[in-house]
């Protein structure tokens, strides 16, 4: 099985795409692909029209591999080394696009996100 973590604004472009959504949809229903979401991603779910991950499929939330102080929950994020983390904020302190980053280079074999400079 294939872990997939989906970056927030994925879940738009598959609400305008019915064909990927019934093909992701597919896969998972066949056991060939786990989607997973992070705290933040929920967050920015639950934040966005869709008010919450849409239930089009079943989704894993996992814990973030990195806890960014701020940012992190109790019982919800890990200590991680933060390369990854690090290295995607840079100059620009996006520090929840760098967390699903690092989050995505630990738990799943696939990120899908516009983020370029993922």
């Amino acid at each position: 099985m294939t872990t997939v973590l989906l970056d927030g604004n994925i879940y738009d472009k598959l609400q305008a795409d019915p064909e990927a959504l019934a093909t992701l949809s597919h896969q998972i229903k066949n056991g060939v692909v786990r989607v997973i979401a992070t705290p933040i991603v929920v967050d920015e779910l639950a934040e966005s029209p869709f008010e919450g991950v849409p239930d089009w499929f079943p989704v894993v939330v996992e814990i973030e591999a990195v806890a960014i102080v701020g940012y992190a929950r109790v019982d919800m994020s890990r200590l991680g080394d933060g390369e990854v983390f690090s290295a995607h904020r840079g100059e620009s302190n996006k520090n929840k696009d760098a967390i699903i980053a690092d989050s995505a280079c630990i738990l799943a074999y696939i990120f899908v996100s516009e983020d370029r400079r993922c």
